[in-house]
C-alpha cells in the first residue's frame, strides 16, 4: 500500500505536473491578484494524487457589505497537456464550507448561501471547465475553455504566490 501510494506521487512529480508545476513547490494560484494589497479574488492550492489526478481547494470570497464571507470549495482536477481541467459537480457545492470572518456559518446560512452559489453556477454544473496558462506583457493569464469551447469571458489574470508571501482574499 506504502507503495502504491509512494508510486502515485512519484508520477505526480513536478515532471508530469505541466502547468501545475509551481503548485507542487507549495505555490498556490492567485486569481485576479493585487500585488499592491496582496490580496486575490480567490485563491486555489493543488495536491497530487495517487491517481495521477489533482485535489483542487479553492478559497473563494462573496461580497457582503461591510463584512466577508468565505467559502473553501474542492474538486479534482486533471492536467491534459497544457489545459488544467475539473468538472463542478452538486456534490462539491453540497460539500462547500462557509465562513464570515472566518468563523463558520449556520448550517442554516450555510444552506441558503449554497442554493445562492449553485444558481450562480449553474451554468457551469456538470461541465468541464479548463484553463490554459498564457504570459502575456501585462502578466500572466488563465484562458477557459468549457466542454471544449473557449469562453473569453471567463479570462482572468492569475499569479503563482507563496503562502509566505502574504496573499490573501481580497476583503
Amino acid at each position: 500500500m506504502f507503495t502504491s501510494a509512494l508510486l502515485g506521487l512519484m508520477l505526480a512529480t513536478p515532471a508530469t505536473a505541466g502547468p501545475l508545476t509551481p503548485a507542487m513547490a507549495g505555490q498556490r494560484l492567485c486569481m485576479a491578484p493585487n500585488p499592491d494589497q496582496k490580496t486575490c479574488a480567490q485563491l486555489d492550492s493543488f495536491k497530487p494524487t495517487a491517481e495521477g489526478t489533482f485535489v483542487n481547494v479553492s478559497d473563494m470570497r462573496i461580497p457582503a457589505g461591510d463584512g466577508i464571507i468565505s467559502y473553501t470549495l474542492t474538486t479534482s482536477a486533471v492536467v491534459r497537456g497544457e489545459d488544467v481541467c475539473s468538472t463542478l459537480l452538486r456534490k462539491h457545492l453540497q460539500a462547500a464550507r462557509f465562513k464570515v470572518a472566518g468563523m463558520p456559518l449556520s448550517a442554516a446560512l450555510a444552506a441558503d448561501l449554497r442554493r445562492a452559489v449553485e444558481g450562480a453556477l449553474s451554468d457551469y454544473l456538470n461541465k468541464e471547465s479548463c484553463m490554459t496558462f498564457e504570459e502575456t506583457p501585462e502578466g500572466l493569464v488563465a484562458r477557459a475553455k468549457v466542454n471544449g469551447v473557449r469562453d473569453s469571458g471567463l479570462d482572468i489574470f492569475v499569479k503563482w504566490v507563496d503562502p509566505s508571501e502574504g496573499y490573501h482574499l481580497m476583503r
